[in-house]
């Protein structure tokens, strides 16, 4: 296969590395309050440490993947423990799902990053906040 292919296919050298991401906030007052929190997440826990988000969720949860900006083609162990511990650090989150880092290419086979993106089976709750019975 060329170079070319390889890079349209994602595979090989061009295989990208993903980062799932998956949190649930707790209830907030206004939508303001929700998308003013949704933006400080893409500015300081995903941008600022030079990666990028792809995905969406509901009201309240949202799962994704967090990918390498420009040129670059890795997602460090630092960026992602940066990511883990910005949203551990919210009080605003009741519970949260971040890592491992996975290949572009598992995850493809796997899921799809759509509107269906699974919730993860193991969520890690935020200290200080109690978990529902339905958990």
């Amino acid at each position: 296969m060329n170079k070319r292919l390889r890079k349209k296919l994602r595979v090989g050298e061009f295989d990208i590395p993903l980062l799932p991401i998956a949190f649930e906030m707790k209830p907030f007052d206004t939508i303001e309050a929700r998308n003013g929190f949704l933006d400080r997440f893409i500015t300081e826990a995903i941008e600022a440490h030079d990666i990028q988000f792809g995905g969406g969720g509901t009201d309240l949860i949202w799962s994704g993947f967090a990918e390498p900006t420009g040129r670059s083609l890795t997602i460090t162990d630092e960026q992602a423990e940066a990511v883990r511990f910005w949203i551990a650090a919210q009080s605003e989150i009741a519970r949260s799902a971040v890592g491992p880092i996975m290949r572009d290419s598992e995850v493809c086979k796997l899921q799809d990053a759509g509107p269906d993106f699974p919730v993860p089976q193991e969520w890690t709750a935020n200290p200080g906040v109690e978990r529902s019975s339905d958990d």
